[in-house]
């Protein structure tokens, strides 16, 4: 195939995908605004969001300002464990043994590491109850789309 054809073929397909279509349909001032809050929810134009949910696509909410806050706690909580991983690492085999043969010490390290362990546990709780463990689009195939 030719440049010049293989160049219409690209304008020809462009021209394809391009949005041009329209369907009209009347929807109540109260469905207007829940469409428009949820499109916005999920970052998504009022047009996006109609072509998605029409093509049976399940966009989900951008998280909320307590779900960022608890993706916050969470990192937070894994960094505390990556620096009381690194401090033991960093220790010789002796002074682990000596460490982990100290009984208060164990202890006292047991104490401030089972909060850590009980928040990401809780955390990772309330992200399945909110139901926020699955693909962020997806249509009936279970496939991942990109809208």
């Amino acid at each position: 195939m030719s440049n010049v054809n293989k160049k219409r073929s690209v304008q020809s397909k462009a021209l394809q995908d391009r949005h041009s279509e329209q369907v009209h349909c009347k929807v109540t001032p109260k469905e207007s605004l829940e469409i428009s809050v949820t499109a916005k929810k999920c970052g998504m134009t009022i047009s996006s969001f109609l072509r998605a949910r029409a093509l049976s696509y399940e966009p989900v909410a951008r998280l909320t300002v307590e779900e960022r806050e608890l993706i916050t706690k969470l990192s937070q909580c894994r960094a505390d464990i990556a620096n009381f991983t690194n401090a033991i690492n960093g220790l010789t085999s002796e002074e682990k043994i000596k460490l982990f043969h100290n009984r208060m010490l164990m202890e006292k390290w047991y104490n401030e590491v089972v909060p850590i362990a009980d928040a990401v546990s809780e955390f990772i709780r309330e992200v399945r109850n909110m139901k926020m463990l699955h693909s962020r689009t997806a249509n009936d195939e279970g496939k991942e789309v990109a809208l």
